[in-house]
């Protein structure tokens, strides 16, 4: 939800209650003052009956308004007030009256006196104001609310210019971010922020750049260095059985310190958004072309292959990791293969899905997705393939399945 619809859900709400709170003390309220000025016009006509019977010994009915009657029996004084309920038989209907009782001495006679008027009942007095302050309200809320999408509008507008702007703003850009300026202090100390933390990630990122590129560099020459002599050193015809096998295993780990340091390069460069060229990619000529590739691999193994690849699927990244993603998992499918097994690759419009013969895995499928995890301990796989596999998935927002069931390990890459 936006901060200006809640800001108006919070007005609104905040209205609704003040309103409703008002609406029932202006109901107490107006109830209360009516009651009282009734009360004392009704205690005034009392007094003037008790007047008119002193002087004219004359008792005067006026049914259901006036209504006098002489006790028999001697009693207290008293007075009370209260709503009721009477049939009028002029009106033909139940009217709501408010009456006060007196018991009056009249020339030392004790007399019941008790006199009415008509009123409007509580719910039409709660009609009454209840419409006219649902009207109020509305006409109020509507008001409050233009208002307050126009300001809104106006004063939030330079805040959203910046977000588009921040939204479309890249590490790569050699410019940096450049905001509109606001003449609210809260908008331009924001704004400063930005830029500050933006200047300093691109900053940090060139430097993290230039040192991944200069150790891909300095790394691997000397790694070609000792691999060429230690290829040469193998020629020699003087040495015996165990300098050769400490030189095969000293080449041995050249070349997979070799991979190591390409497969850790290659995901630092994945973190650091140096694949950022996109294009539309043929997945389909893509996925024959690499198994065309490992043909030989899964004759080798004998492997029974079978294929359900849709033409003309398209997805959008970079060539090179959407190439790697496919030739890693195509790759382990094949490698972490039995003899005579089987691979499944299937390829729609939704997903691609790889599915292998192989050996059953203890831990849960998603752990091999973390580096220098294997499913084989004693391979000698680097187990990064599906660490790049991830990586790739996560920076396009595609979705990974991985499951195991009876020996049958698949993949599943929705895109």
């Amino acid at each position: 939800m936006k901060l200006i619809h809640k800001t108006n859900k919070t007005y609104l709400l905040f209205s609704i209650a003040l309103f409703l709170l008002v609406g029932v003390t202006i109901y107490l309220v107006l109830t209360s003052i009516i009651n009282e000025e009734v009360d004392e016009k009704l205690e005034a006509n009392i007094t003037r009956l008790v007047e008119q019977i002193k002087k004219e010994h004359r008792i005067t009915q006026l049914s259901p308004i006036i209504e006098i009657q002489e006790l028999n029996h001697p009693t207290s004084e008293i007075t009370r007030k209260t709503d009721t309920l009477l049939y009028d038989s002029i009106e033909n209907e139940v009217e709501f009256f408010r009456e006060i009782s007196s018991i009056k001495y009249i020339n030392n006679t004790p007399y019941k006196i008790i006199v009415r008027k008509v009123q409007l009942e509580k719910h039409d007095y709660i009609i009454s104001i209840g419409v006219s302050i649902l009207f109020v309200l509305i006409i109020l809320l509507l008001s409050m609310l233009f208002v307050f999408n126009k300001i809104a509008i106006r004063v939030w507008k330079p805040f959203y210019q910046n977000l588009e702007l921040f939204k479309h703003f890249s590490i790569n850009d050699s410019k940096g971010l450049r905001l509109k300026d606001s003449d609210i202090d809260e908008f331009e100390q924001l704004n400063k922020v930005f830029i500050n933390l933006t200047s300093k990630v691109r900053s940090d990122y060139q430097l993290l750049k230039e040192f991944t590129e200069n150790s891909s560099h300095e790394s691997q020459t000397p790694i070609a260095i000792i691999q060429s002599n230690l290829e040469e050193i193998i020629q020699f015809s003087d040495l015996n059985e165990q300098q050769i096998s400490c030189i095969k295993n000293a080449y041995k780990s050249v070349q997979h310190l070799s991979k190591l340091n390409q497969a850790l390069l290659f995901l630092a460069k994945i973190d650091n958004q140096q694949f950022d060229n996109t294009q539309t990619i043929d997945v389909s000529a893509t996925l024959k072309s690499l198994i065309e590739e490992y043909v030989e691999a899964i004759e080798l193994k004998e492997i029974k292959l079978k294929e359900e690849i849709s033409l003309n699927i398209n997805c959008t990244g970079n060539i090179i990791l959407v190439n790697t993603l496919l030739s890693n998992i195509i790759g382990n499918a094949i490698k972490h293969n039995v003899i005579k097994g089987h691979l499944s690759i299937v390829l729609n419009n939704r997903f691609i899905e790889i599915s292998n013969t192989g050996e059953s895995y203890s831990e849960a499928p998603k752990t091999l997705f973390n580096r220098f995890i294997k499913g084989d301990k004693t391979s000698e796989s680097l187990g990064l393939g599906l660490s790049i596999v991830k990586k790739i998935i996560d920076l396009y927002n595609w979705n990974v399945e991985y499951d195991i069931s009876e020996n049958r390990h698949t993949i599943r890459v929705d895109f």
